[in-house]
């Protein structure tokens, strides 16, 4: 075990069960795996395991953002927003949801000269998952809930902990949150994305139409079972002790979109209307930061 490993990973045994039950979805169509939540499943539920897929320590990774294989763009797409949100020293970090690996490589090709650069990984989807090795140094495969990875990672070896589009599919998002803090080291960064259910054309559908129908993806997706405003967010993020640094657009508007100049002309009155995914950026820090 290299000593990036080792200071990060911390020698317990692994192979944990996991609950995995199947989701409904008005189609009829039942996806691979589902969070498994108390609120939804009964005494009846499937009940599978699944382990933990372990990885030896790798000592060079040669996948890059560009050769994720294709598939269902909900596990193959880099969110290279978060990119100017990370630390600047960054040499441990925790994907959670990190789908077929596309951002941890993405993070890989802006850290070259980092050799003892370690990325972990947790996915419910175990094809998904699989894929992401690929770009990991370890996966966790199966139900963040149930799964282990806290016990695992020392306390405080991580850089920056990722949780994009993951909190809202969770019954208590902000027990991960708390779990996941201490994991984080002085400096280090949790970063979140989370719809924002303050969007004006999700309002605009519910107040003229009446519509709050669950869809296939968006907002109202079927497996969101938590939605937040810009305030809440912040809220989760911090939840855990952390500093709030940053929150906004997760892709901020620029010329010639209209929604710049709205922005601009309202002096940002009108931000948490037009944006759609909101961005925290949590530090611990012992500084006292200013909120942007």
């Amino acid at each position: 075990m290299s000593c990036t490993m080792s200071r990060i990973l911390n020698r317990t045994a692994v192979g944990q069960a996991y609950d995995i039950m199947p989701y409904p979805h008005s189609s009829g169509e039942v996806p691979a795996l589902a969070l498994t939540n108390p609120c939804l499943t009964g005494d009846s539920a499937r009940r599978s395991q699944m382990s933990c897929h372990s990885m030896a320590p790798k000592h060079h990774h040669t996948g890059s953002a560009a050769d994720i294989p294709q598939g269902p763009r909900y596990f193959g797409t880099a969110r290279t927003e978060i990119l100017p949100h990370l630390p600047v020293r960054l040499s441990a970090v925790l994907d959670v949801g990190c789908g077929q690996g596309a951002t941890i490589a993405a993070i890989r090709e802006t850290r070259p000269d980092t050799p003892d650069f370690w990325a972990g990984g947790l996915e419910l989807d175990p094809v998904a998952a699989g894929r992401a090795e690929a770009h990991c140094d370890r996966v966790w495969s199966g139900d963040v809930v149930a799964s282990s990875f806290d016990r695992e990672i020392a306390a405080g070896s991580l850089d920056a902990v990722l949780c994009l589009d993951v909190l809202e599919h969770l019954a208590d998002p902000w027990d991960l949150v708390r779990r996941l803090t201490p994991l984080i080291g002085a400096g280090g960064r949790l970063i979140i994305s989370v719809p924002n259910v303050r969007n004006w054309k999700f309002l605009w559908r519910l107040f003229s139409k009446g519509d709050f129908r669950y869809r296939d993806a968006g907002l109202l997706d079927r497996t969101h079972l938590r939605f937040f405003v810009r305030e809440t967010a912040i809220e989760l993020a911090t939840c855990g002790g952390l500093h709030p640094v940053f929150s906004g657009s997760a892709h901020p508007f620029t010329p010639p979109d209209a929604r710049w100049f709205l922005a601009k002309g309202t002096l940002g009155r009108l931000d948490d209307l037009m944006m759609k995914q909101i961005v925290v950026v949590a530090e611990r820090s012992n500084a006292n930061t200013q909120l942007q």
